[in-house]
């Protein structure tokens, strides 16, 4: 299976004036820990149950680091680590800095990189293959189908727009304090518990 994507047209004007469509992932569904766990399960001679204990304490395991204010290392995957907002709340001298300045915490995720001969690429690069929407609703008899009268309810049609970006606008970091998360998306709340 395929990345599904569409166009996307940017909200901002190029330097020539024009809006450009740039590739946007448009995402397919989405598979929960009980899923993965009966996938693995499939596959291993453990039970679901097993499969889903140990899947379930990783979780718990890696809250705990990420509250501890560790980076959590996920090998071939990428890494999770917190990054606080401080909207509006500066202060000007450095002695007044304060954790009551924090107005929220995020979950950012930086995707894994390997080396190939002189250049580092992202660890999945090589393996993500694409599809365009265009050829998919050809396929599917969806012709007249836009971005702008895409049925809302469909999973097979919600656009990711929390992880995606216009192409070189680096996607939403889900932090605007840390310029050092600058490629990674906000994967969300739910991982702190």
């Amino acid at each position: 299976m395929s990345v599904l994507i569409k166009g996307r047209l940017a909200s901002i004007a190029n330097k020539d004036g024009k809006k450009l469509f740039h590739p946007q992932a448009v995402l397919r569904g989405v598979v929960t820990t009980k899923d993965i766990g009966g996938e693995i399960a499939e596959k291993s001679a453990m039970t679901r149950g097993d499969v889903l204990s140990v899947v379930d304490n990783m979780i718990k395991e890696i809250q705990k680091a990420l509250k501890d204010g560790k980076s959590v290392k996920l090998d071939g995957i990428g890494s999770l680590r917190i990054t606080v907002k401080s909207n509006g709340q500066g202060v000007e001298d450095l002695k007044d800095l304060s954790a009551n300045q924090i107005t929220s915490t995020h979950v950012v995720f930086r995707e894994a990189r390997t080396r190939k001969g002189p250049n580092t690429r992202a660890a999945l690069s090589d393996e993500v293959s694409f599809e365009l929407a265009k050829e998919l609703l050809e396929q599917l008899g969806r012709t007249g189908v836009t971005e702008n009268n895409i049925p809302s309810g469909d999973p097979d049609w919600s656009a990711d727009d929390d992880s995606t970006g216009d192409a070189g606008d680096g996607g939403d970091t889900g932090n605007t304090e840390d310029p050092g998360s600058g490629d990674g998306g906000d994967t969300g709340g739910d991982l702190l518990g």
